[in-house]
């Protein structure tokens, strides 16, 4: 390997000594790459965890709604389904529908504590 430089260097991603310019922190630009992909990996995961709840979430209202339309059915149909009640969605009002409502993607979803039943409202439709 021919070195460039006179700086002695430890490479961030494989921690191998090399000499560089004073600024140089990857001994190559496939290290460069590796870290800078990794780094990206991280800051992505959370992001990409909330996703697949949301997608989750989506998939399991749309299923409920194809099976009962507009109608009320039981709370725990929802969390058999996947959906995550932990999910926050954003609250909507609806002046034809009272109630606090959350939106998530396309649904709007209405629940009943007092007696554990849910509606779903498509707001597509």
């Amino acid at each position: 390997m021919k070195f460039k430089g006179k700086h002695s260097h430890r490479c961030k991603n494989c921690d191998k000594v090399f000499f560089g310019r004073l600024n140089t922190l990857y001994c190559s630009k496939e290290c460069k790459w590796s870290f800078n992909n990794e780094k990206a990996r991280e800051k992505n995961k959370q992001l990409k965890e909330e996703c697949d709840l949301l997608r989750d979430a989506r998939n399991a209202l749309e299923k409920l709604y194809n099976k009962y339309g507009n109608q009320r059915f039981a709370f725990n149909e929802l969390t058999t389904l996947g959906f995550d009640v932990k999910l926050s969605g954003r609250s909507i009002s609806m002046e034809y529908k009272p109630g606090n409502w959350r939106k998530v993607c396309q649904y709007a979803i209405l629940f009943s504590k007092e007696d554990q039943m849910a509606e779903i409202i498509n707001l597509d439709d």
